[in-house]
This record gives structure tokens, sequence and C-alpha cells, in this order.
């Protein structure tokens, strides 16, 4: 007869950024995480102004949670905006743990319908973001030693559905980042910061 050993693992609560938290799974991954027990920074754009409704929600939904939520400006079109939401991460938590690369840009229509730079301006949001995001956050990851990037794809880029080519397109250039920056990234180490 054999005796079930139960093994309790104990987390240490994680600085979280996620990226494009304003709405679905982004603001999701928000509550979760603040629930869950973590310090969660949600990005968005204007969280002062035209997203105040969504930011005030995310801050209500996470008032009660073990963890804690705070919004934070972040334009993923803007490298100057990626670096000040990174600073600020790391000058009120002392660190960032993990990163959530959330924020993409729908685009649903005919493929003709799209104008090139709408086109552009999807690769720019849902690829490009990721990147001026990583160069705000892998310098710090490095002097830290630790850190994970979490991508959000889309299983749009196994089965393209009817009306997401733009997209679609845009969603597999971000995994292209994804896997780059997983090789390209000098491996770190996996212990806590001090």
């Amino acid at each position: 007869m054999s005796t079930a050993t139960q093994t309790t693992q104990t987390t240490r609560p994680q600085t979280v950024l996620v990226t494009g938290a304003g709405t679905g799974m982004g603001a999701l991954s928000s509550i979760s995480l603040a629930q869950a027990g973590h310090r969660v920074f949600a990005s968005m754009r204007d969280p002062e102004g035209r997203n105040a409704q969504k930011a005030q929600a995310l801050i209500a939904q996470t008032k009660d949670a073990p963890g804690e939520l705070s919004v934070v400006e972040l334009d993923v079109l803007s490298e100057e905006s990626a670096t000040a939401a990174v600073e600020r991460v790391v000058r009120q938590a002392g660190g960032l743990d993990v990163v959530v690369h959330n924020a993409a840009h729908l685009l649903v229509g005919v493929t003709e319908a799209f104008s090139p730079e709408e086109v552009l301006r999807a690769f720019d949001v849902n690829a490009v973001g990721a990147l001026r995001v990583n160069r705000a956050v892998l310098p710090v990851m490095r002097r830290q030693e630790s850190g994970l990037l979490l991508w959000i794809g889309s299983g749009t880029t196994r089965a393209i559905p009817p009306f997401l080519a733009p997209y679609t397109a845009a969603k597999a250039a971000f995994d292209a980042f994804a896997e780059s920056t997983a090789w390209t990234s000098p491996p770190t180490a996996s212990r806590p910061r001090s």
C-alpha cells in the first residue's frame, strides 16, 4: 500500500506588467493575477482620460484581492511611453518579474477594404509594440538576472478564419518576435530578487 504525498508549493508574489489591459484578455489577466496575490501593473493608453472608466473598473474589481493592481499609462506605439512605464514599475515595486505581452489591434473585414496604412498600424501595434516594450524591460531583467516574458498569441495564426487576414498577419509577426526573443535573449538565472 502506498501513501500519497501532497506537496504544497508556495509561490512568491510576482510583479507583473500586462500590456493592453483595458479590455479582453488583458483586463481578465490583470484581475486574475491580482486575485492570485500578485502585484499587477495593468497598462493602457490614456488611463486618466478616454480610458478612465476602464482603469477604474479594474481597480474596483480588485479592491479586495489579496494582490495589488495599479493602472499605468503605456502606449506600445511609443518607445518613450514604454520606457516611462517600466521605470515607474521598477521605481514603485523595486523590480519587474513578468511581462504579459497582450496589446493588440484587431482588424475584422474583407482584406482589400483595409488601406495599407491601417494594416501597417496593426503590425506596429501587434508586433513592433512588443519590441518597444522588450527594449525597456530586458535591460531590467538582465540586471536582476531573472524575469519572464509571456506572449499572448492567437490561434488565428494556425487556422485562419475569414475576415481576419490583416490581424492574422500581424499576429504571425508577433509570434516571430516571441520566438526570436526566446533564442536571442541571454538566459537568466531563476533566483528571486532580494
